[in-house]
């Protein structure tokens, strides 16, 4: 009889304690401005660097997301096709446009709306296709096939990713310090070839504060942040060619920052929240 007592008594304890404990919700995105997102070489627009944005329209310039079971099932907001001179491949960002996103196992597919041509350099992309991204048991991003059916692998391993196409070469880099994305690499050629080129992307003045697009590649913009637990409030972008002497030199450098307030929970006001 003594020990059935002290076993109601600590079930009562217990459940005692879990009816006080109160559980937070974690604040979702309504919107997001797209000043912190970054579009620079996303597999989703097939490294497409034509990207124009209209003025700063706070109506014009965001992408806003629907939810259904507190997942995303929609972003508005993206890319058409606008003509300049000969060149159709030019992209400008537009609120026309919007993704319908599908949840199938562990992928995730994006349907863009309207019929949108990212590059025509590729022969092989079909605008009705999905971009499908597929992560594995633990979450973590292991492949993007994109429209135009290619596959792009990504391979862990300490503080780097791999980022691979279907042949095996070797795409981009992306390495890390203290769970962010510091720095992604794309180089053409090694460093002996006559053409040899290289980009780098940095990302620089990180928060201690949590990051709402964690975990959230498939979203419009939202690639790069995706991979890190805090937030970057500026970038740099630095490219590299072979120089007349020879020697691999800097030919440009850009500079972007993104100032960033916080909400009382400690969020980033990269747009408006609501509670699911």
């Amino acid at each position: 009889m003594k020990n059935i007592a002290i076993t109601v008594i600590l079930i009562s304890l217990f459940w005692s304690c879990k009816q006080d404990e109160v559980i937070t919700p974690v604040p979702r995105l309504k919107n997001c401005a797209i000043e912190y997102l970054c579009f620079i070489d996303d597999n989703k627009y097939l490294y497409n660097s034509s990207l124009t944005f209209p003025p700063n329209d706070p109506l014009k310039t965001i992408v806003t997301f629907d939810y259904e079971n507190n997942q995303i099932i929609k972003t508005t907001g993206g890319f058409l096709n606008v003509p300049s001179g000969t060149n159709l491949a030019n992209l400008s960002f537009s609120s026309d446009v919007y993704d319908s996103i599908v949840y199938r196992g562990n992928e995730i597919l994006v349907f863009t709306k309207p019929r949108v041509i990212y590059s025509h350099s590729s022969l092989k992309e079909k605008p009705n296709n999905p971009t499908i991204f597929a992560f594995d048991k633990d979450g973590r991003l292991i492949r993007v096939v994109r429209r135009d059916s290619m596959s792009i692998i990504y391979s862990y391993a300490d503080n780097l990713i791999m980022e691979k196409n279907s042949d095996n070469g070797i795409v981009r880099k992306f390495y890390f310090e203290n769970e962010n994305l510091v720095s992604v690499t794309k180089e053409y050629g090694d460093t002996t070839d006559l053409y040899y080129y290289k980009k780098e992307i940095n990302f620089q003045d990180f928060d201690s504060k949590p990051n709402p697009l964690k975990g959230q590649y498939h979203l419009t913009g939202a690639f790069y942040r995706a991979f890190s637990t805090n937030n970057y409030s500026s970038y740099t972008i630095i490219e590299y060619m072979r120089m007349a002497d020879g020697k691999i030199g800097k030919v440009s450098t850009y500079w972007y920052s993104m100032p960033i307030t916080y909400t009382t929970d400690g969020y980033p006001k990269f747009g408006d929240y609501y509670l699911l």
